[in-house]
């Protein structure tokens, strides 16, 4: 293995993909395995092998704020936040047995951390103040003026940090600035034996242990969410030469992935500190429960889950050449165990809309009184937030979605196992024509529990909860094939094609999405059936009391259900391409050609229970109204709402030209530009469930993804000696670029409301045909100066609610949104320390241009104040100052080599 960049450019940092990348095996764990039957693909990774050598190197990388560029959504005049990337490791190689027992170490750490820098609007005691002036007034209250709740006041005073409670009473009023953290500490030992020249084998180890902390959902540095994970990734792969025509390969891996997450303090303890008794014991009692005031920040934005993966696989190739003819044969057999566990309003959710009190009328409308207070307050503009703040302190969150707590089991064990094999055949079949031909089989399986209670609704005319989920399916065969042509004695052109079916199995989470015990809204909508269902209570009418539970006596809420088609294949695609390979020159290849892929029966959730849009205000029936069906657990003396079932329903299609110019070296200098022109279309890449289950195709269009013109590439350049003098200054000069530009990704407005009163939540508005792109609009925040930009117009010049009823005639995914660009450059130096040790010195530049990569706009409500508006750049959420295409930062780096 050639390690000798571990940890640099090519890191979750982000930046430029080093040259001899092509022998590296990057340590960096980039995000979170795949669930169930991909979880174990790592082990089939290939690393090389030692040498009789002892080789290997050390290396430093550092990167911090001083040499940073300013977000272009930081306030104007704001100080560059807080940007730190600490990365080192050592690879090291040898024998231990010369020509016989070879290992390999590798080593890395990483720690980073970034401020956030993001427009809030959050409580303050300038709020709080004016909201309690707000219930004591006597006409607002019709002479009973509403008592601030010692609970909610507790709540307050506990859960708010300190640093956001002088802010002014006003929209915007906090600039969030906490600290998302990242580390990883990752290890490879790869150990090899050569029992003879016909068999050997081959241990593999590659660990990851780290912890994120970051914003999602709430910008208060005490409810960023924590996410620690370990992965233990281990295989044994076997070789044996039988002769000359034949080898055979077998691999045993298992691959071990944990991940929690939580808010990032969970030391709160709202029962003994603040009266707030939900009868919680343990870990669960200690944390922040979720107080949602309208308008506002959260506090409780992660309440506890995670998944603990295990999976085993076996695979075996059994390779063959005779003749003309190298075929290959093989087969796996894989299990994926998955516990998953789903805490969702474990410790209690309470939304707070000012629909409780005397202020309000109905549906959060003021009363008049309420009105003439604030307008003679002089606080009109803020009458609506005082109605949501006074909600909060009186202790009476709203009854439209009532208060919220899990109750039952939220832990469950999934299982899956599934089987492969293949065979392959490149024929040469003349001197210019290779054929390929190959055979894939899968048995997907069907995912269980180890309970073996995962039920499944299914309609028909005796509908109910049955086991098991669905049918497993024995049809997914796909053939394959392809050629290679070279019409020319010079063979300067190549000419190339290929045909083929692929299967996709589908991951666990498809499969359970409705089913597992998550307890949150997402199962108490899908599965009431089977004797260890977890469900959210709902509490209606709630007034806080110190130490008093109120959710005791209170019932389940309305319920849905979750099924599969008994019946459901397994999605396949088809995958095609055309392509001219041809030599320009000695050293410059291009290279033309055609991608295209149709996927069929794609998986979508349909809603078997959707009323119908049927053209007037008045809302239709639901297809199934019974109260219960057979194996329902759990019953509330209501008909089912929502019914999803997990169907083939979907399609897609992919397009593109793809072209690639490649120049070897030239005078010094090596480059590739890639361009690709592409578009994909679908059914449902948008959302869980379309806008319409009675016709899916009613949401055909844009994949969420689809990104329209893509231009990638590299160019470096080994400098020749400068001059004559001093040759370890003047010698191993080598500057780099890697650059990307690409179109924006897809927009889809929505109207907010149940419009269509199919109770789907994705209606889209009527659109107009205006020009409704903004020109990246800056606006500066009043409150405190932070800059956010208008990218879509708003207001029925463009936008327009449909007939009640009704459809909008807005396609989804319409619209695009910014472009990305990014060049990052580095200039190197090697320098020879001794005759077996050689250094290297990086100066790495991201995104040289500070080009400004903003995210999508807020397009989810039309009639919202921040409808089409910018807040933040691309990767600021995830890795903010850190992510690919980022304010302009730049890296240093030493590596010795040995």
């Amino acid at each position: 293995i050639v390690a000798s960049n571990q940890g640099g450019i090519a890191s979750v940092a982000g930046g430029l993909i080093p040259i001899e990348a092509i022998d590296q095996f990057s340590m960096q764990a980039g995000g979170e395995a795949d669930q169930g039957r991909n979880a174990g693909a790592n082990s089939n990774m290939v690393l090389k092998s030692g040498t009789n050598n002892i080789h290997g190197d050390v290396f430093y990388f550092d990167r911090n704020e001083y040499f940073a560029s300013i977000s272009p959504v930081a306030a104007i005049g704001s100080r560059k936040p807080l940007i730190r990337n600490h990365q080192g490791g050592f690879t090291l190689g040898g024998p231990i047995w010369k020509d016989h027992t070879f290992l390999f170490l590798a080593g890395e750490i990483q720690v980073a951390k970034a401020n956030v820098a993001l427009t809030d609007t959050v409580i303050s005691d300038p709020w709080v103040a004016q909201a309690k002036a707000f219930m004591a007034d006597p006409k607002v209250s019709n002479g009973n003026p509403v008592a601030v709740n010692p609970v909610s006041l507790n709540l307050y005073n506990l859960l708010y940090p300190a640093d956001s409670k002088s802010a002014p009473a006003q929209a915007g009023n906090y600039f969030a600035n906490g600290v998302s953290n990242y580390n990883s500490f990752n290890g490879v030992i790869k150990l090899d034996h050569k029992f003879s020249d016909k068999y050997s084998i081959s241990l593999h180890y590659i660990g990851t242990t780290g912890k994120q902390t970051a914003p999602t959902g709430s910008d208060y540095a005490q409810y960023f969410q924590t996410a620690p994970m370990h992965i233990h990734n281990a295989s044994i792969v076997q070789t044996s030469v039988f002769n000359s025509h034949l080898l055979n390969i077998i691999t045993f891996g298992t691959n071990y992935f944990k991940q929690t997450f939580n808010d990032a303090n969970q030391n709160f303890n709202p029962q003994q500190n603040a009266g707030l008794n939900l009868g919680l014991t343990g870990i669960i009692a200690a944390g922040a429960p979720t107080l949602s005031v309208s308008g506002f920040d959260i506090t409780g934005a992660t309440q506890p889950s995670g998944r603990t993966d295990v999976t085993g696989h076996v695979v075996d190739n059994l390779h063959w050449t005779i003749g003309r003819h190298a075929m290959k044969f093989g087969g796996e057999f894989r299990r994926a165990n998955v516990d998953l566990i789903y805490f969702s309003n474990a410790r209690g959710s309470f939304s707070f809309d000012g629909t409780r009190g005397p202020w309000d009328t109905t549906k959060g409308a003021l009363t008049q009184n309420a009105t003439d207070y604030c307008v003679k307050a002089g606080i009109s503009a803020n009458c609506s937030a005082l109605s949501y703040i006074a909600d909060f302190l009186a202790g009476t969150p709203t009854n439209a979605s009532g208060a919220k707590l899990l109750k039952g089991n939220a832990e469950r064990i999934f299982l899956l196992n599934t089987e492969d094999m293949w065979a392959q055949d490149d024929f040469q079949a003349t001197r210019k024509l290779s054929i390929n031909v190959g055979v894939r089989y899968t048995i997907p399986g069907v995912v269980h529990d180890a309970a073996n209670d995962l039920y499944s609704f299914v309609p028909g005319s005796t509908p109910g909860f049955q086991l098991p989920l669905y049918n497993n399916y024995h049809g997914s065969f796909a053939p394959r094939v392809g050629f290679s042509y070279s019409p020319f004695d010079s063979n300067n052109t190549v000419i190339r094609g290929s045909y083929g079916f692929f299967y996709d199995v589908p991951g666990m989470s498809a499969m359970v999405s409705g089913t597992t015990t998550n307890g949150g809204d997402s199962y108490t909508q899908n599965n009431p059936a089977g004797p260890n269902a977890a469900v959210t209570y709902i509490a209606s009418n709630v007034t806080f009391a110190t130490n008093v539970n109120p959710f005791v006596g209170a019932n389940p809420p309305q319920l849905g259900a979750f099924g599969v088609n008994p019946n459901i294949k397994t999605p396949y695609a088809e995958t095609y391409s055309f392509g001219v390979e041809q030599q320009l020159s000695k050293s410059t290849l291009l290279t033309v050609g055609y991608v295209g892929t149709a996927g069929h029966r794609l998986l979508a959730l349909l809603d078997l229970n959707q009323p119908v849009a049927n053209g007037t205000s008045t809302a239709s029936a639901r297809p199934y109204p019974q109260l219960t069906f057979p194996n329902q657990t759990i019953t509330t003396g209501n008909s089912l709402a929502g019914i999803n079932q997990l169907n083939n329903a979907a399609d897609s299609n992919f397009n593109s030209l793809q072209a690639t110019l490649k120049q070897s070296v030239w005078h010094g200098i090596t480059a590739t530009v890639n361009y690709t022109w592409a578009h994909s279309l679908d059914d449902s890449s948008s959302t869980t469930t379309p806008m319409n289950s009675y016709n899916i195709h009613q949401d055909y269009g844009n994949s969420t993804f689809d990104t329209r013109n893509t231009v990638t590439g590299f160019v470096y350049y080994n400098a020749p000696q400068l001059f004559h003098a001093m040759p370890r200054l003047s010698k191993g000069w080598q500057a780099n670029a890697l650059y990307t530009f690409s179109g924006g990704t897809p927009l889809s407005p929505l109207v907010s409301t149940d419009n269509s009163l199919t109770k789907q939540l994705k209606d889209r508005p009527n659109y107009t045909g205006a020009n409704v792109f903004a020109g990246r609009t800056v606006i500066t925040s009043a409150a405190n100066g932070s800059r956010q930009y208008q990218y879509l117009n708003q207001g029925t010049a463009y936008f327009t609610v449909p007939n009640a009823g009704t459809y909008g005639n807005l396609k989804r995914d319409n619209f695009y949104g910014p472009g990305f660009g990014a060049v990052d450059f580095s200039l190197f130096k090697h320098t020879p320390i001794t005759e077996k040790v050689m250094s290297e010195f990086r100066v790495e530049i991201f995104n040289i241009a500070n080009q400004a990569n903003l995210a999508n706009p807020s397009v989810s409500n039309i009639n919202s104040s921040t409808f089409g508006r910018i807040t933040n750049t691309r990767n600021g959420a995830g890795a903010p100052g850190l992510g690919y295409g980022e304010p302009r930062n730049i890296q240093f780096a030493l590596k010795l080599q040995f």
